[in-house]
């Protein structure tokens, strides 16, 4: 039995791997965000805390309570994300603000103090970490220049980790999903052919291999 974080949860992608991974026998420490009541999810094995991944200060309160209780996170799994559309004459600054705020601080405020921890631990630790087809080739981010700025970072911090972190078996990993087949993103493509996109579930199981030794 793991021990899990996974952040995001109330999400299509979250909850699926939150999900997948107490499903397999493995605790679960769901982090959710504010606005959120409750995670939906009923098992003695997951346990759920609201947090602001913005906030640095709260992230690091965050890690070092969770650090003390669980003593090894053996994977992080950090899926909170967004995407605003936008091309080179249409972007704004406040844009680049949102999408990084959103894509990469979410990951990096929690990242920090994983490694930290991870480095201590015997056995190291891996991070999942969420990217995009536009974060990772500048040629389809021609219409989310924002988004696909932000996502870029993402790929840039997963090599920064596996820099960082070769000698202690620290690696982090970044999926990069097709469309992924949510209520959500039914309603805003109605016409498109959804055999071809990717659910949460198949994704969260690809998440599951990689996370565990």
């Amino acid at each position: 039995m793991k021990n899990i974080l996974v952040t995001g949860a109330k999400g299509n992608l979250g909850n699926a791997v939150v999900k997948t991974f107490l499903q397999n026998n493995h605790k679960v420490i769901a982090c959710i965000s504010l606005k959120d009541k409750e995670l939906g999810i009923d098992h003695p094995d997951v346990s759920v805390f609201s947090i602001d991944l913005n906030d640095s200060d709260a992230c690091n309160v965050f890690s070092q309570s969770i650090f003390s209780q669980y003593k090894t996170i053996d994977a992080a799994v950090l899926t909170v994300g967004g995407f605003i559309p936008g091309n080179m004459e249409a972007v704004t600054i406040a844009d680049f603000e949102k999408m990084i705020a959103l894509n990469f601080y979410t990951a990096f405020n929690l990242v920090q103090p994983l490694i930290k921890q991870m480095k201590q631990q015997i056995s190291g630790g891996k991070i999942i970490l969420i990217g995009s087809g536009p974060g990772k080739d500048v040629t389809k981010g021609k219409g989310s220049v924002a988004y696909g700025f932000s996502k870029s970072l993402v790929f840039r911090l997963a090599e920064l980790i596996n820099e960082e972190g070769k000698e202690k078996s620290i690696t982090a990993h970044v999926i990069v999903p097709t469309t992924i087949d949510t209520p959500q993103n039914r309603a805003a493509m109605p016409n498109a052919d959804f055999s071809k996109w990717e659910s949460p579930e198949s994704i969260a199981l690809k998440i599951m291999e990689i996370s565990l030794p």
